[in-house]
């Protein structure tokens, strides 16, 4: 089990994270290790990322997920499905998200 002493900035999450063999998370203090699918969850990822891809064709919307990293107010996460309207360069340091479309504000679940 991981223990945070001190919260941690994203740099310095980042950089720990590149000498990692599991996959991490980053709540914006502590690192969170990720677990492992099953296979109904990796059917329901493929199908929702097919319809994804047939709902955007012809648009410059383009599904990633779930080996692709976001960034987000402070937050390192790697979603299942995250869609990028804008063209993204070939780089390992993920997608910078910016609210966009919606007035709603995402609010963090008690549940994680």
């Amino acid at each position: 089990m991981l223990f945070c002493v001190a919260p941690l900035a994203v740099a310095a999450f980042l950089a720990w994270e590149e000498c990692q063999s599991a996959r991490f998370e980053f709540d914006g203090c502590c690192p969170t290790a990720m677990t492992g699918g099953t296979i109904a969850h990796n059917r329901i990822m493929r199908r929702l990322h097919r319809l994804l891809e047939q709902h955007l064709d012809g648009t410059p919307g383009e599904p990633f997920g779930p080996d692709v990293k976001i960034f987000a107010a402070g937050w390192v996460r790697y979603p299942d499905p995250v869609v990028s309207c804008t063209a993204q360069p070939e780089l390992r340091a993920g997608i910078a998200v910016r609210r966009c479309g919606s007035t709603r504000r995402h609010r963090r679940s008690s549940a994680t």
